[in-house]
């Protein structure tokens, strides 16, 4: 009686597979990390555009800025909620930015990145003023402003 081959992978094959497996990996990784990172800032524009937005209307219906304050969620409502829709950001704010504007006519919203999204050093924390002037801490020339600001 004649005996079949084994069929199977051999240990060799085993080996060569799995460091073609390791190399995508190795590449494909990072860069699935930056893609999530850079889509994550939508959620800072979006959070920092809706509280301006409440000010404004805050604004209209007190004729200043003072008093507004951003509501921690549980106890205290605010003009918005302390933090942005996704929760990857913090927001924090503070009226009267401007020692020359008259009181109550200026604010400066700040969006700073929290948890997974704290690594993003190419645009850290968002800035929006009552004027709409957009920063990022980490965009160094209007070309990384530009991109980081991408999504409002």
């Amino acid at each position: 009686m004649k005996s079949s081959p084994v069929a199977g992978f051999s240990l060799m094959e085993m080996i060569v597979a799995l460091l073609i497996m390791s190399i995508l990996t190795a590449i494909a990784l990072p860069t699935y990390t930056s893609y999530l990172t850079r889509s994550r800032r939508v959620d800072a524009t979006i959070g920092l555009n809706l509280a301006a937005r409440m000010l404004e209307r805050y604004n209209v219906e007190h004729d200043s800025y003072t008093g507004a304050v951003l509501g921690n969620g549980v106890s205290d409502a605010g003009v918005y909620p302390a933090a942005t829709p996704s929760g990857f950001y913090i927001l924090t704010l503070k009226v009267d930015r401007s020692s020359v504007l008259p009181a109550g006519s200026s604010y400066l919203l700040q969006a700073t990145p929290t948890g997974s999204q704290s690594s993003d050093t190419e645009c850290g924390i968002f800035t929006l003023d009552e004027t709409g002037f957009k920063t990022a801490a980490g965009a160094s020339d209007p070309d990384t402003l530009a991109r980081c600001w991408l999504a409002s």
